[in-house]
């Protein structure tokens, strides 16, 4: 007498464990994204920049942008320290994580809705339409004379964009690059950068980078 082996009770037990194991790790896997997104939306409410929320955390932007992108899961410690920042805590922020709630993606982002995420010299307009699966990110930026963004910003992924009106000096590394209206640039923003204005008339640039960093 033979013995089916694909229905013997141990490879049935054994499929049903397995089964359950991908479907838990699923359900972690999806609820880390959800953490994450929720968090970017609350840092984009408050007009921080990954980079701005870092310093403020103490944390790496390296360890917020794997958060909020749902790579890394955060500590308890580390979720505290950055709810903090934005003016939440454990408590408030798992009450709202756990109710589901609707999303209002938009077509059309008005002008009165861009949401400045600038170094409060420099003007960047964020357009979000309130997507957080959203895959790429524009700038709408204005350069006063004689402004300039932080000193060498850097994260991960590849920034592209145009001069509308205006100059630009970029600082890319060690070189610096002058650019003038209806110049282009395309570069990976790995490497620390910095925009500097050193013209006495206003600078108009567009731009969009993908990853969503900001």
């Amino acid at each position: 007498m033979t013995t089916d082996k694909a229905n013997s009770p141990s490879h049935l037990s054994s499929s049903n464990l397995l089964s359950q194991k991908t479907e838990m790790e699923n359900t972690e896997a999806e609820n880390t994204n959800r953490l994450g997104e929720q968090l970017a939306e609350m840092r984009l409410a408050k007009g921080f920049s990954q980079r701005k929320l870092a310093q403020l955390a103490g944390l790496t932007n390296t360890a917020i942008s794997g958060i909020e992108n749902g790579r890394s899961s955060p500590s308890i410690n580390t979720l505290a320290r950055i709810l903090k920042v934005l003016d939440s805590d454990l408590a408030s922020f798992f009450a709202t994580y756990k109710e589901d709630q609707r999303r209002d993606i938009r077509t059309v982002v008005k002008s009165d809705e861009l949401i400045d995420i600038g170094n409060g010299e420099v003007v960047m307009n964020l357009v979000h339409n309130g997507n957080p699966s959203r895959q790429l990110a524009m700038l709408i930026e204005t350069y006063p004379p004689h402004s300039k963004t932080d000193e060498k910003i850097s994260h991960e992924g590849e920034e592209v964009g145009t001069v509308l009106a205006g100059e630009i000096t970029i600082i890319l590394g060690e070189q610096a690059y002058h650019l003038c209206a209806g110049d282009s640039y395309v570069f990976d923003t790995n490497i620390p950068h910095t925009f500097i204005n050193n013209s006495d008339s206003e600078t108009r640039i567009i731009s969009a980078h993908s990853p969503t960093t900001y």
